[in-house]
C-alpha cells in the first residue's frame, strides 16, 4: 500500500493494509510516497515474507497527488502499480456512507436518552 505522505495517511494505510492482507490472505505493507528508503523496507519485508511478485497499490485519492510521483516509484523500483483509487464509484459511496453515520451519530448524541 502506497500512502500519500504524512502520519495520518501511513496510519490508514496501515489499517487498509491489514484489512488487504485478510481480504487476499496474501502479506501487504504500507509505505509512505515521500520516504523511498520505506518504500524499499516494504519490498523487503514482503520479499522476506516470501513474496514473489510484488505490486504497488496506491492509496490516495485526491488530486493532490502527482501521478508522475506513484509512476517514478514504480519505475525505480521495478514494481508494477495499480491505478490509483482516486475517481472509482465507491469511494463516492464510501465517503457518503461514512458522512451519512456520522450525522447519524450527531443526531444520537443530541438527543434525550
Amino acid at each position: 500500500m502506497l500512502a500519500d505522505r504524512g502520519d495520518a495517511a501511513i496510519k490508514a494505510a496501515g489499517i487498509t493494509a491489514v484489512l488487504l492482507a485478510a481480504r487476499l490472505a496474501a502479506p501487504a505493507v504500507p509505505a509512505s510516497l515521500g520516504d523511498q528508503q520505506g518504500i524499499i523496507s516494504a519490498l523487503t519485508r514482503l520479499r522476506d515474507a516470501g513474496v514473489s511478485r510484488p505490486a504497488i497499490a496506491p492509496c490516495v485519492i485526491g488530486p493532490e497527488t502527482d501521478p508522475g510521483e506513484i509512476a517514478a516509484v514504480a519505475a525505480s523500483t521495478g514494481v508494477p502499480c495499480s491505478q490509483p483509487l482516486n475517481t472509482h464509484p465507491a469511494v463516492g459511496q464510501l465517503v457518503a456512507m461514512r458522512y451519512g453515520a456520522a450525522l447519524a451519530d450527531l443526531r444520537m448524541a443530541g438527543s434525550p436518552g
